[in-house]
């Protein structure tokens, strides 16, 4: 069986066929299909971005899984200002580069005494012929 994995992210990728390796499923990317589009995420949660992104990516392979995430700091309510969420790189409007994103984050957490703790929240969706799991 063969499984398009819509994102660009090759870390991601090679993880999801490391996992994968003694299951009888092909992992195949965006650019194996030469598919360079891709959907505006609108969604207010990790699960709403993945849905949104399986839905436009199954429109070019029959069995597509795509996930997202949301960082979030555990100290701070949900709806905090300072509340990465499903904005992790995009920092007043500017996407961060590597070494942006660890500058931004290592000065918060110096910010709180030395370390702030977070979580990842994961959405992750599969549509296979049209169906949604």
């Amino acid at each position: 069986m063969k499984l398009l994995y819509g994102t660009t992210n090759l870390a991601k990728i090679n993880y999801l066929k490391k996992l994968l390796k003694d299951e009888n499923i092909e992992i195949i990317s965006l650019e194996d299909l030469k598919i360079a589009s891709s959907p505006e995420e609108t969604g207010n949660t990790p699960l709403e971005n993945a849905l949104i992104k399986a839905k436009f990516y199954s429109q070019f392979f029959d069995c597509v899984i795509c996930q997202d995430s949301g960082l979030y700091f555990n100290d701070y309510d949900l709806d905090d200002k300072i509340q990465p969420g499903l904005y992790i790189r995009r920092v007043n409007k500017k996407v961060l580069n590597d070494e942006e994103l660890l500058s931004y984050y290592s000065g918060l957490a110096k910010k709180h005494g030395g370390k702030i703790l977070a979580h990842y929240v994961d959405g992750f969706a599969i549509i296979k012929n049209q169906k949604i799991f």
